[in-house]
């Protein structure tokens, strides 16, 4: 069965440079005294599941960034993985096993070494529960260390669910959570319900709600600064001590958590994909994290809802949607000459700019928003190896990434871009070497901008393409002056829009034109 990746459960550990260096405790991390040895800058560990039981295998990461303190290739990186299970509950799999981690024979601990390490370390490997008896929740400890010094150290509990998916330490089912048509430049109060389904488990001391940043960063940011919460940079944890304990009751936080939505935010756009959770912790947890924050009436606590308007779902997490209202951006280009005698190799500096008001956003982890098209006038072609710059593909992969682009543009193309994030008023030149191999005058270049029009709206679609001329009189090198001279074609949709699909990836033809005649 193929592995499966899955983000259930709560929030894993992302430390920043900050937390590493003072204040790892926060987040259940502890750092060595004095280390002598370079810190990371940010750890990851993907391992608190929950796990079912009797199923598939699920792909677990485990990585860590370096600062400019660390040379790579100059230390040896390792990880040892501990859990507090019997024997066998876990069968953890292939990724880097066998490679660059072992695992021990009782299944009980995994140990992963790289040499020589590069600055960003990672390694992956496949876990499931081959039997449900071994339901519960078992303590793990991970430790990551430089040179034999351990630098960051994650001590929690990782959980196996029962047979039937049900976890007695997750009592809660999350409500969605939907807002649309909100201004950019606003706050947002965010009201989660939550139904408790199940008894508080014996142990509980508190109560955690988190809440999450939008998953990729997209121009909105959680604030709850309440005097028994904590933020981690990229989740607002708040711990509900004395929590009630009604099962079959429907709760809501009695403060709401604030996403700020950027002023710059795209529209409409879903500029939070976010999440919140809500789990019990025990005294030991609750000491570790939250031990020592003020007590005062400015706390975010429950309080029962007595007529909600959720549907409830998962036990370990809850999504929070914001959507903004109409924001353009404004992609354009101007008409661009090239200059420059046969035989000779030049740059050709493409400008695009973003007159706004909104900031083109590049996702992070899927597709493309926005892409430059650059058609070569006669005479000139591309100098191999040029568009290595920009990580380019040949011309072969088009039909896999940009499957759904009319291909009447793309045919005419001799470079295609991904556009990553553009802020409004912003100016980005794109370099490309260029060989001249024609000596008679060229008008037949182009040069497009285009949004993805189901993602973005374009303020302006009558500046998004202009003509790039190559003129070979005299023997200079590089672009003259822009003309200022915009086509002023409307662009449609069929030939412009990127539709969803294309991908975070830069693509090349290797189309060549033929020379002007000599």
């Amino acid at each position: 069965m193929k592995p499966s990746s899955t983000r259930a459960g709560r929030v894993a550990a992302r430390l920043t440079a900050a937390t590493v260096a003072a204040g790892l405790g926060a987040l259940g991390l502890a750092a060595p005294a004095a280390a002598q040895v370079p810190a990371p800058t940010s750890v990851y560990l993907d391992f608190e599941g929950p796990f079912p039981s009797e199923e598939g295998p699920v792909l677990r990461e485990f990585n860590a960034v370096f600062g400019d303190d660390f040379v790579p290739g100059d230390h040896t990186v390792t990880m040892s993985l501990s859990i507090g299970t019997p024997d066998d509950a876990f069968r953890f799999t292939g990724g880097d096993l066998g490679e660059l981690c072992a695992v021990n024979s009782t299944h009980t601990e995994v140990d992963c070494i790289q040499t020589e390490a590069p600055d960003v370390v990672e390694w992956e490997f496949q876990v499931e529960v081959p039997d449900a008896s071994n339901a519960g929740s078992y303590p793990y400890t991970a430790e990551l260390a430089v040179d034999g010094e351990v630098v960051a150290s994650e001590s929690k509990n990782v959980r196996i669910l029962a047979l039937d998916g049900s976890d007695p330490d997750l009592p809660y089912d999350h409500g969605a959570v939907e807002y649309t048509g909100v201004a950019p430049g606003t706050t947002v109060e965010v009201w989660p319900e939550i139904l408790q389904e199940d008894p508080l488990p014996d142990y509980t001391e508190a109560v955690v709600i988190e809440f999450s940043d939008s998953e990729f960063n997209q121009s909105a940011e959680v604030v709850a600064d309440y005097a028994n919460c904590i933020d981690t940079g990229w989740v607002v944890s708040c711990a509900v001590t004395d929590p009630p304990d009604e099962p079959g009751t429907v709760f809501t936080p009695t403060l709401p958590a604030l996403y700020e939505v950027d002023e710059d935010a795209p529209g409409p756009f879903e500029v939070c994909n976010c999440s919140y959770y809500a789990y019990p912790i025990d005294a030991a947890e609750y000491e570790d994290r939250f031990g020592g924050l003020d007590d005062s009436d400015d706390v975010l606590g429950l309080r029962e809802v007595t007529e909600p308007e959720s549907e409830f779902g998962s036990d370990s997490w809850g999504p929070i949607t914001i959507e903004t209202s109409a924001n353009p951006v404004d992609l354009f280009v101007e008409d661009t000459n090239l200059k420059g005698a046969k035989g000779t190799t030049t740059t050709l500096n493409v400008e695009f700019h973003n007159d706004g008001p909104a900031d083109l956003i590049a996702h992070s982890d899927g597709p493309g928003h926005g892409a430059v098209l650059v058609s070569l006038p006669t005479g000139v072609e591309l100098v191999p190896g040029a568009e290595q710059v920009w990580g380019c593909y040949d011309e072969v992969n088009w039909d896999h990434f940009l499957p759904q682009v009319d291909q009447a543009v793309i045919d005419d193309a001799d470079v295609v871009c991904h556009l990553g994030d553009l802020e409004q008023g912003e100016t980005v030149t794109f370099p490309l070497e260029v060989k001249i191999t024609g000596n008679a005058k060229a008008t037949d270049g182009t040069i497009v901008v285009a949004v993805q029009e189901s993602v973005f709206t374009d303020a302006d679609l009558t500046n998004n393409t202009a003509k790039l001329t190559f003129n070979a009189k005299g023997s200079g090198s590089g672009n003259l002056p822009n003309t200022g001279a915009s086509l002023g074609l409307i662009i449609g949709a069929a030939a412009l829009v990127l539709v969803v699909g294309i991908v975070l990836m830069v693509l090349t033809a290797r189309k060549r034109k033929a020379g002007a005649e000599e």
